[in-house]
């Protein structure tokens, strides 16, 4: 139960990250465009190259989930 925990309160905090993030970025670069959905997958990225053996362990309730 821990693990999915950690896992959601991860994935609340990168796509929260990202939704504030977008419009400031809009304004810089100045465009019209949607970034969310692009910023999320870049902190997504970079969280999971930042933190590999602290995320490892979650991966196996990854497998857990598949095997159910």
């Amino acid at each position: 139960m821990e693990r999915i925990a950690v896992s959601a309160t991860i994935a609340v905090l990168v796509a929260g990250a990202g939704t504030v993030l977008s419009p400031v970025i809009e304004r810089v670069i100045h465009t019209k465009l949607n970034l969310s959905i692009l910023l999320i997958t870049i902190l997504a990225v970079l969280v999971a190259n930042l933190f590999p053996k602290s995320l490892k362990n979650l991966k196996k309730l990854h497998i857990l989930w598949d095997c159910g």
